[in-house]
């Protein structure tokens, strides 16, 4: 048997040494890091799963996340707007051949929609107001949390309807992302008929709708009836259940000023944007307030015939982690809790992760 040199011997058994000593310390394994791993989970049951310990944290919307900060179940590790300044949210989506066949009936809907925003942004301008407390009274019954929760979550709303550049801007980023993270192929964009990401935003987008709107005027005629989409106690729609009540409408609802009739779609609320486009694919729903990234995700992937009409809001989500975890890298090699694989929410957690070289594992 050939002898080894003492050393080569020795270089072999600090190799050893700190092989397993990196192992220890979790450092070294394959793909050389740990990943954070990713369950999807109900934003409704989130809070719930941290206070146990089921998982380390989680990213959702509001109220979900102020939730767990109020009831002293986590913290705030990132606002969603230190992630991406400003990045487009929840977005008002319509059926394309429902919107053909009802174009007065949409803008209609728009109508209703851009008076319920302006209404709240202005509410929001002076907490003292009748209008914030009217606010904060339907966001309560809206999203089923104590008053204290909605105002600290409303503290990191921004609500808005126009169709802004920044907004075409950061669709455009987003779906580059999608294709970068090969969540969505190359070959999508072509299938689907357009020629790149730019093209698609700009048909996908169509802003013809909110501008005959703005022109739109009360009526007492009845165009019809939209069955509409929304998610659970989603602080970002607060602009629906705004549209909806008698009090901001002085009588009656802003729907019912503009002549639209509004029912919930079938199975709506919804948990997340990824199962509200697929009650879209089924027909269940005409119009429907939900992320703008599933919108995008599953018209590429699944060819689901819709597109966007308005913006609902933009940031207004965060990354909520148990009082233990002090960074990012704290997250690795534990489960952290998205509301789907089609939410801007588990886009925000791929960003930031990205930036830190830290993997994510489903």
């Amino acid at each position: 048997m050939k002898k080894v040199s003492k050393n080569k011997l020795m270089s072999i058994i600090g190799i050893v040494i700190i092989v397993s000593v990196l192992l220890l310390a979790g450092c070294f394994e394959e793909d050389g890091e740990k990943s954070i791993k990713a369950v999807k989970i109900a934003p409704k049951d989130m809070k719930a799963s941290l206070d146990s310990g089921d998982i380390a944290g989680y990213v959702a919307w509001e109220p979900y996340c102020s939730d767990s900060v109020v009831g002293g179940v986590g913290k705030t590790l990132h606002l969603s707007g230190e992630i991406w300044p400003g990045h487009p949210c929840c977005v008002v989506a319509v059926e394309k051949n429902f919107a053909s066949s009802n174009p007065d009936l949409v803008k209609h809907f728009l109508k209703a929609h851009m008076e319920a925003t302006t209404w709240m942004v202005n509410a929001l301008a002076d907490n003292t107001s009748m209008e914030y407390s009217l606010l904060v009274d339907i966001a309560v019954d809206f999203t089923a949390r104590d008053e204290a929760v909605v105002k600290e979550a409303l503290s990191h709303m921004t609500y808005v309807y126009l169709l802004t550049e920044d907004f075409y801007d950061g669709l455009k980023e987003y779906t580059d992302k999608l294709i970068e993270f090969e969540i969505v192929t190359d070959d999508k964009i072509s299938e689907r008929g357009y020629e790149d990401t730019e093209d698609f935003v700009d048909k996908y987008v169509d802003e013809t709708y909110l501008q005959d709107a703005a022109t739109v005027t009360p009526t007492s005629t009845s165009l019809g009836t939209v069955r509409v989409g929304y998610l659970l106690g989603d602080l970002h729609q607060l602009a629906y259940p705004v549209a909806k009540n008698s009090d901001v409408g002085g009588g009656k609802s802003l729907f019912e000023k503009y002549g639209v009739t509004v029912t919930d779609a079938s199975g709506a609320p919804y948990s997340n944007g990824g199962d509200e486009m697929d009650h879209f694919e089924a027909g269940d729903v005409d119009m429907g307030y939900l992320g703008s990234a599933p919108a995008v995700l599953k018209h590429l992937n699944a060819g689901i015939n819709t597109m966007i009409l308005a913006q609902v809001n933009n940031e207004g989500s965060a990354i909520i982690v148990a009082e233990s975890i002090d960074s990012l890298k704290d997250l690795r090699g534990k489960k952290f809790g998205i509301p789907g694989f089609s939410t801007v929410q588990y886009f925000l957690l791929r960003m930031i992760a990205e930036e830190e070289n830290i993997k994510v594992s489903t």
